[in-house]
């Protein structure tokens, strides 16, 4: 066996059981299964921990965010965010949607809460990295959430 190979195998098995646990946790969100979605996406925070990958435990933990934002337990909701933001920012290959993304949570339970004056900044940064990124969808949103809490 080459040098380095059984690094590699191990790499390989534990991106491809995060690959795993992502598609599960997605699935159960989507089938409406938020407890179990969320016990997945820690797991899978937990994977990418021991792997070393902060880009993999800020999408986790993003995730989880989200799930937490739309059961109304926002302040939960807003921590995860804050640190996913904290990864993001922090990790020089982040991808611009990703950290756009993060933002749009954070924002969007200010929103919701009417606190307008924490979200506000928050969809306008946004929304630059997803007009920079060509995401229209994304930069629309941002701007009617901007347009509905006035000036």
């Amino acid at each position: 066996m080459a040098p380095g190979s059984d690094n590699k195998a191990s790499t390989d098995a534990l991106l491809e059981r995060a690959r795993n646990l992502n598609s599960r946790a997605q699935a159960e969100r989507d089938l409406g299964n938020t407890v179990r979605a969320v016990e997945l996406y820690t797991e899978l925070e937990d994977l990418q921990r021991r792997a070393g990958n902060p880009q993999g435990v800020a999408h986790a933990v993003r995730h989880q965010a989200d799930i937490h934002r739309e059961n109304a337990l926002t302040e939960l909701a807003r921590a995860l965010y804050e640190e996913a933001l904290d990864i993001y920012r922090d990790e020089s290959g982040t991808s611009p949607p990703d950290l756009a993304n993060a933002l749009r949570g954070l924002a969007l339970s200010y929103s919701l809460a009417r606190q307008p004056d924490q979200a506000r900044p928050l969809w306008e940064e946004a929304r630059e990295i997803y007009e920079s990124a060509g995401f229209k969808a994304g930069a629309d949103e941002c701007n009617m959430w901007l347009k509905a809490s006035g000036p």
